[in-house]
C-alpha cells in the first residue's frame, strides 16, 4: 500500500469514535454470519458414505418413449423422446442409434443425461411407419453396454408393418455381437461397387449372444447383409470388412423370417504379386506370395496355374496336384507336376479366374528354371487324423498325410500293413486303401467294429514316387470302441421347410459337450437311431457337406441352409432319447 493510502486510512479513523464503533459493529454482525452458514450448511449437508464400493456392472434399460411402440394416429410433430434408467455416454449415442427408413436428413440428437430427444427435419408423413433403433453398443456413463437392440414404431395412420426379421450372426460356431445387419429394399447386389455408396433401409447392430431382429417392415423384396461396420459409418467396404451373407432370397409378405443365420468370412482384395518360384529336389514347385491365400480357391482348378516353356510355347503344363489344399491360407502354395523336360519357364496363374469376380486381378508371370535334379529325400509324416474312440456304427478309419506323393501299391495287399484286434485274439482283418488326394491315404477295415475292442494298425515300408522309404519306417496306431455300458441312443429327424423339392439325406452333426463330433445321414421325415456315448450333445443338421461353405458377394451365392436343435441333448447310458426334431427353414 503507498503511503498517502495509509495516511488516509488513519485520518478516517481518527476522525470519530462514533464511526469506528459502527465499523466494529458491522464486522461482528458479518462474522457471525459466516458463522451461522457454516452451522446451516453442516447441519443441512448430505451424509455419504467413504468412496469406493461394488463396481456398476448393471446395464442401461430403457423406462419409456414418447411416442411409444405400435403406436398409431400419432399427432402431428416432429419429436420423439426416450427415457434411460440413467445417464448415457453421449459418446457412444451418435454410433448406436437409427431411423429407418433411412432420412434424407438426418435428424438431430439431443441428449440431457438419461433423456435423448430426436428431432426429424420435418413433420411425421402420414402414410409411414417410423422405426427407431437403439443399438446393442449403447453404453451409460461407467460402460455399461444396452446389450440387446431396441426399436420402437410409430405412425400417423391407422395401421403399423408388422413383418419382421430375426435370426443371429455366428463366427465359427460362436456368436457374433456388435456386428451391423443391413437390410436392403428392392436390391440384389450384382457387382463390387453396388455397397460402399449404398445406405441400408433398415439397419440394427447384433446383440450380445448374436442375435438380431429388424421389425415393423413394408411387403417387399429384401436382400439382408451382415458387416463388421468398422468405421460405424452403415457403408459396407467389400475387402475391408467381414461379412455374412444369408441362405435365400426374402420375400416380406404376410409371413416373416425368424430363424435367418448370417455366417461372418472375410474377403482380401488386396493385389496379389507372386514374389518367387523354385523347384525343389522333392520334385515340389513352391510358390511364394505377396500375401495369404486360401488352398481353396484351387480346387478342381488348377490349370489356372500353368508353366510355359520360354522356346517352345506349345509347351504348356499344369499341375496335377497342390500340396496344401486342405491346409490354412498361406503367403506359400506348393504344387507338384509330372515328368516334363528341363529348360527355362515362364509360371502363370490367373488370379482373376481363381476368385471369379469382377475385380482387377491380373493374371502374374514370373519366370523360373527347371533342372534335372536326383530326389534323395525321404518322405515324412506330417499329420494322421486317427480317432481315439469311435460309436460302434463309425468305421474304423486310419487317414495319413505325407511331405510328398506316396505309391499306395508299394503297400497295398503285400502284408506291410495289417489290422487286428490288439490282445491278438483274432487275426489281421481284410482292409481297403483309398487315396484321399495325392499326399493323403485313408486305410479302412471292411470289418464292422465291435463295442468295446481296441483294434491296431500297423504299417511299413511306404516309398514315395523316386522310391524313397518314409521316414518313420514303422507307423502304429489303435482305435478304440465305446463299451455297452457307456452307451445310449438318440432318436431324431429332420423336418425340412426351407425346400420342399429336396429329397436328399441330410447330414447331422453331433457335437458332445467336451468331446468330439460324430457325423451321419437322415433322410427327411424319418427317425434315425444313433448309438452315442452318454453325454451332452448339440444337433445340427445340413443339406449336405458342402453347406458348411459361406457362400459369397461377388458373385453372389447364398449360404446352403442349416438347422439346429434349440437345446442340448441328454444322452444316458442304455437308454434312448427321443423325440428329437430339428427343423430347417
Amino acid at each position: 500500500m503507498q503511503p498517502h493510502d495509509s495516511k488516509a486510512c488513519y485520518s478516517v479513523i481518527g476522525e470519530s469514535n462514533n464511526t469506528i464503533a459502527k465499523i466494529l459493529a458491522a464486522r461482528s454482525m458479518y462474522y457471525l454470519g459466516l458463522l451461522a452458514l457454516a452451522l446451516m450448511t453442516a447441519t443441512c449437508a448430505k451424509v455419504i458414505g467413504p468412496p469406493g464400493g461394488p463396481e456398476d456392472k448393471t446395464p442401461p434399460t430403457i423406462l419409456s418413449a414418447v411416442p411409444h411402440s405400435h403406436q398409431i394416429n400419432v399427432p402431428a410433430g416432429n419429436t420423439f423422446t426416450v427415457i434411460f434408467s440413467e445417464n448415457i455416454n453421449p459418446t457412444s449415442i451418435n454410433k448406436q442409434f437409427f431411423v429407418s427408413p433411412r432420412q434424407v436428413i438426418p435428424p438431430k440428437l439431443k441428449l440431457h443425461g438419461a433423456e435423448l430427444e430426436v428431432i426429424f427435419a420435418d413433420n411425421f408423413a402420414l402414410d409411414k411407419t417410423y422405426v427407431i433403433t437403439i443399438g446393442s453398443g449403447l453404453r451409460d456413463m461407467r460402460g455399461n453396454q444396452l446389450g440387446a437392440s431396441k426399436s420402437f414404431a410409430f405412425t400417423r395412420g391407422e395401421a403399423i408393418d408388422t413383418s419382421f426379421i430375426a435370426g443371429s450372426v455366428t463366427d465359427g460356431d460362436s456368436p457374433a455381437s456388435g456386428v451391423g445387419v443391413g437390410l436392403f429394399r428392392k436390391f440384389m447386389p450384382s457387382a463390387m461397387g453396388d455397397m460402399d455408396s449404398l445406405y441400408p433401409d433398415y439397419y440394427t447392430v447384433s446383440g450380445s449372444d448374436g442375435g438380431f431382429e429388424l421389425a415393423f417392415l413394408p411387403a417387399d423384396d429384401y436382400f439382408i447383409l451382415a458387416f463388421r461396420d468398422k468405421d460405424k459409418n452403415q457403408l459396407f467396404q467389400y475387402g475391408a470388412e467381414d461379412f455374412g451373407v444369408t441362405s435365400r432370397e426374402l420375400h416380406i409378405g404376410s409371413d416373416s423370417y425368424a430363424n435367418l443365420e448370417l455366417r461372418m468370412q472375410q474377403r482380401d482384395t488386396s493385389a496379389i504379386t507372386i514374389i518367387s518360384a523354385t523347384f525343389n529336389a522333392d520334385g515340389f514347385l513352391r510358390v511364394n506370395l505377396s500375401r495369404k491365400l486360401n488352398p481353396a480357391l484351387f480346387f478342381g482348378r488348377l490349370e489356372k496355374v500353368r508353366i510355359v516353356n520360354v522356346n517352345d510355347s506349345s509347351l504348356v503344363i499344369s499341375p496335377f496336384a497342390m500340396k496344401n489344399e486342405h491346409g490354412a491360407s498361406s503367403k506359400r502354395i506348393e504344387l507338384l507336376f509330372e515328368d516334363f523336360p528341363t529348360g527355362e519357364y515362364l509360371l502363370a496363374i490367373d488370379f482373376a479366374a481363381l476368385y471369379s469376380d469382377d475385380r482387377e486381378l491380373a493374371e502374374q508371370f514370373i519366370g523360373l528354371n527347371h533342372s534335372e535334379v536326383e530326389d534323395a529325400q525321404k518322405p515324412t509324416l506330417q499329420s494322421r487324423l486317427v480317432p481315439s474312440r469311435i460309436a460302434p456304427w463309425e468305421a474304423l478309419r486310419w487317414v495319413y498325410s505325407f511331405s510328398e506323393t506316396v505309391i499306395v501299391d508299394s503297400i497295398s495287399n503285400n502284408g506291410k500293413v495289417a489290422i487286428s484286434i490288439s490282445d491278438s485274439r483274432q487275426g489281421a482283418m481284410d482292409y481297403v486303401i483309398d487315396s484321399v488326394s495325392s499326399f493323403e491315404m485313408a486305410i479302412e477295415a471292411t470289418t464292422r467294429p465291435v463295442k468295446g475292442e481296441r483294434y491296431l494298425l500297423r504299417m511299413k515300408s511306404v516309398v514315395d514316387l523316386s522310391s524313397n522309404e518314409l521316414a518313420d519306417t514303422l507307423i502304429s496306431d489303435s482305435i478304440d470302441v465305446w463299451p455297452t455300458d457307456s452307451l445310449g441312443s438318440l432318436s431324431l429327424s429332420v423336418e425340412n421347410r426351407f425346400d420342399s423339392l429336396f429329397e436328399d439325406e441330410f447330414l447331422l452333426r453331433m457335437t458332445r459337450l467336451g468331446g468330439r463330433e460324430y457325423w451321419t445321414n437322415v433322410s427327411v421325415a424319418e427317425t434315425t437311431k444313433v448309438e452315442l456315448p452318454a453325454g451332452d450333445y448339440i444337433i445340427e443338421a445340413m443339406v449336405d457337406s458342402s453347406s458348411l461353405a459361406l457362400g459369397s458377394l461377388y458373385p453372389l451365392r447364398f449360404t446352403l441352409p442349416r438347422g439346429f436343435y434349440p437345446d442340448t441333448v441328454n444322452v444316458r447310458p442304455r437308454f434312448d432319447t427321443k423325440g428329437v426334431r430339428i427343423i430347417i427353414e
